[in-house]
C-alpha cells in the first residue's frame, strides 16, 4: 500500500491539516511567491477543497479567502492510501464524463437565457457576418470548461498528458489540436495569481 499525505481536495470532511510551506515558485519562472498569511508548521482547519483552473485549492476556517490556498502548501495529518485516493478521483471523473455524454446524447441542455446567467462566456463569442452566435459560443465555452476540469483532475491524479489526451479524445467529439491548445493554455495559467 502506497501511503501519502497529499491533501485530498475531494474529501469534504472538515479536518485539521498542516502547512508545510508558505513560499513557492507558483509561476515556474524562479520568482518566489510568499503566502504571508500562512505559518509553516501551523495546523489549520480544512473546510473545503476545489480543483480550479489556477490549481487545486484548499479553504481554511482560520483564513477565509475567495480564492483559497494551493493544496501543495499543506499536508494531511494522517496518511491515506494513494491508490484509493487516485481511484476516487478517476471514479468521480468517469461519473462526470458519463453524465455529460448522456446529457449531450439526450439533448438535455439549458435554454439560452438560463445558460447565459449560469456562465460568463463573453470571451468566447465570435463575431460573424450575421452577428454573434451566442449559442455556439456558450456551447464552446462549456466544452472548454469540461475538458479543462477533466485535465485538471487527471493531472492531479498523476496521469501524464498523453494518457489524458487519449482519454478525452475517446469521450468527447473534439480534435487533438483542440485539446492540446487547452492543455497549453492551462500550462501557462497553472502559474497564475495566488492572491488570497
Amino acid at each position: 500500500m502506497n501511503m501519502t499525505k497529499k491533501i485530498n481536495i475531494f474529501d469534504p470532511t472538515e479536518r485539521e491539516i498542516r502547512c508545510i510551506a508558505n513560499i513557492h515558485d507558483y509561476f515556474g519562472n524562479g520568482d518566489l511567491v510568499v503566502e504571508e498569511k500562512l505559518e509553516v508548521g501551523k495546523i489549520y482547519t480544512y473546510i473545503s477543497g476545489q480543483a480550479a483552473s489556477y490549481g487545486n485549492m484548499v479553504f481554511l476556517k482560520e483564513l477565509p479567502s475567495k480564492w483559497g490556498f494551493q493544496a501543495y502548501l499543506f499536508e494531511e495529518l494522517l496518511p491515506h492510501d494513494e491508490k484509493m485516493f487516485t481511484q476516487k478521483i478517476k471514479d468521480d471523473l468517469y461519473s462526470k464524463l458519463d453524465s455529460s455524454i448522456a446529457d449531450i446524447k439526450c439533448g438535455r441542455v439549458l435554454g439560452l437565457e438560463a445558460l447565459g446567467k449560469k456562465m460568463d462566456c463573453s470571451s468566447d463569442v465570435q463575431a460573424n457576418e450575421n452577428g454573434c452566435d451566442m449559442c455556439q459560443a456558450m456551447q464552446d465555452h462549456n466544452l472548454k470548461m469540461k475538458i479543462t476540469g477533466a485535465v485538471e483532475v487527471l493531472r492531479f491524479a498523476g496521469y501524464d498528458d498523453a494518457y489524458i489526451l487519449k482519454l478525452i479524445l475517446q469521450n468527447y467529439s473534439v480534435t487533438e489540436e483542440f485539446v492540446r491548445d487547452i492543455m497549453k493554455i492551462m500550462q501557462s495559467n497553472t502559474h497564475g495569481s495566488t492572491e488570497s
